[in-house]
């Protein structure tokens, strides 16, 4: 599948996604973005953008102490697109 002309693979994982430590079949993706569902306390509705891992313990799975590589500008662009639709 392509998007504004660059590949683009849809792929769905069994289990929790904080379980997921190697991905040799994504080692030459340019970007690989994870969809999660996230709850907050209070039970608002939230969307947000931020790198897996965990800085500090790993109350909820992974490695504590351990996060992903940041690409700043992709998480940019996905926050300014979903303010941008947040009312549609």
């Amino acid at each position: 599948m392509t998007f504004e002309g660059r590949e683009l693979q849809l792929v769905f994982v069994e289990g929790e996604l904080v379980y997921l430590q190697h991905l040799p079949a994504f080692s030459s993706s340019e970007l690989v973005i994870f969809l999660s569902r996230h709850e907050s306390r209070n039970g608002v509705p939230l969307l947000t953008a931020h790198v897996p891992g965990n800085l500090f313990e790993a109350g909820f799975g992974g490695i504590a102490g351990k996060v992903s590589i940041a690409p700043a500008n992709a998480a940019r662009a996905a926050l300014i697109e979903m303010f941008r639709e947040r009312s549609v």
